[in-house]
């Protein structure tokens, strides 16, 4: 299966993709300097041909990072993956947008409470940070890591927060 890549110029800087029929394959958050971008890109996928990324998927990401859409679900191709790793992104997928999970708590959703820290492995492995949003899994005692740095990480919550519907109010005693 053919394998694609190219940059997409969002808010901070130049995002990379690379992608096949069957969906995004990596994400490389944004960098400021475009050749930074590629240079990163190429490293991860040497063997993809450049290409265009789908322009729907580029004006959502961009969207996303600048606060003005939520969370781009969008299809993944992650056969790349081990197939616990595939389980663990699976399962990421699945928290909400703005909400955060523990590392245990993604484990004990999976069926093996004892696996927390080879969950934080799975995140550190995510090809494709923000639509496998392992930004959302945190540690017990703080914000645990992130492949692109604690700031990102916290920005992307802060992001997502923004989107969150909130709990509809309670009427008042006697209205």
């Amino acid at each position: 299966m053919a394998v694609h890549r190219g940059l997409v110029c969002v808010p901070g800087g130049w995002l990379g993709l690379g992608w096949t029929e069957r969906g995004v394959v990596r994400l490389i958050l944004p960098v400021p300097e475009r050749t930074a971008a590629a240079w990163l890109l190429e490293a991860c996928l040497p063997e993809a041909a450049a290409g265009d990324p789908d322009a729907a998927l580029a004006r959502r990401l961009a969207a996303y990072l600048s606060g003005e859409e939520p969370w781009p679900r969008w299809p993944v191709d992650l056969r790349r993956g081990t197939s616990f790793q595939r389980r663990v992104w699976e399962e990421l997928r699945r928290i909400p947008a703005g909400r955060t999970r523990t590392y245990g708590e993604v484990a004990v959703a999976l069926g093996s409470r004892d696996a927390a820290r080879a969950v934080g492995g799975a995140c550190a492995a995510n090809p494709v940070p923000l639509l496998v949003p392992c930004h959302r899994v945190v540690g017990r005692a703080g914000p645990g890591g992130f492949s692109a740095g604690l700031p990102w990480k916290e920005r992307l919550l802060a992001l997502e927060r923004r989107h969150r519907p909130s709990a509809t109010p309670r009427p008042s005693p006697g209205a």
